[in-house]
């Protein structure tokens, strides 16, 4: 009886710290990054817009990845075919999903600034530099003018004093001034 009853305490314990680090995971982790510093430590810079998506397992067999097309309308940064493939972690398959907590799903016809790295392996495939933090969308405003928003939910910062603060609001800005400051900061670090 004193078995079972431990191995049932003992269980109960377990589920207990599971549930906790489950709900602790919800946010991504990462130090703050501006704007400038995603610029200059991308591979690639581009704009485009999303075509379909795709996902798939992973070679373990066990994780799922998605497969966005983005058909590339302007690089501001390195050089990349008109028909690139974005690959993000998280997907469905068969029934079963996984989704990544701090990275949002693309929707077929967005536009988006999009802030790369390239895949070593598989030339023409890149990540989102920084996950979310890499993707910006282009809206057009009943006025006709374009501006770049980002969205940031689930994602919290890890500061400097060991810290959490959830990630500050990225105010949206006129597409030309976004455009504008990511040109600088690539002008600023040309050797």
């Amino acid at each position: 009886m004193k078995t079972m009853t431990r191995a049932l305490l003992l269980s109960a314990l377990a589920l207990v710290a599971v549930a906790g680090l489950a709900r602790s995971a919800h946010a991504l982790l990462m130090g703050a990054i501006e704007l400038e510093q995603l610029a200059v430590d991308s591979d690639a810079i581009v704009q485009g817009v999303v075509g379909s998506s795709t996902s798939f397992r992973a070679s373990d067999g066990k994780q799922l990845r998605t497969l966005t097309q983005i058909e590339v309308r302007g690089t501001l940064k390195g050089e990349v075919p008109t028909h690139i493939e974005v690959i993000t972690p998280g997907g469905a398959v068969d029934g079963i999903g996984q989704k990544v907590s701090g990275l949002t799903s693309f929707v077929e016809g967005e536009e988006l600034v999009l802030f790369l790295k390239a895949n070593r392996r598989l030339p023409g495939r890149f990540a989102l530099n920084a996950m979310d933090l890499g993707k910006f969308a282009v809206e057009r405003r009943p006025t006709g003018e374009r501006f770049v928003k980002q969205e940031r939910a689930g994602i919290s910062f890890l500061a400097q004093d060991g810290s959490i603060a959830p990630a500050p609001r990225f105010e949206p800005m006129p597409e030309e001034l976004f455009l504008d400051r990511v040109r600088s900061a690539l002008v600023e670090v040309k050797p």
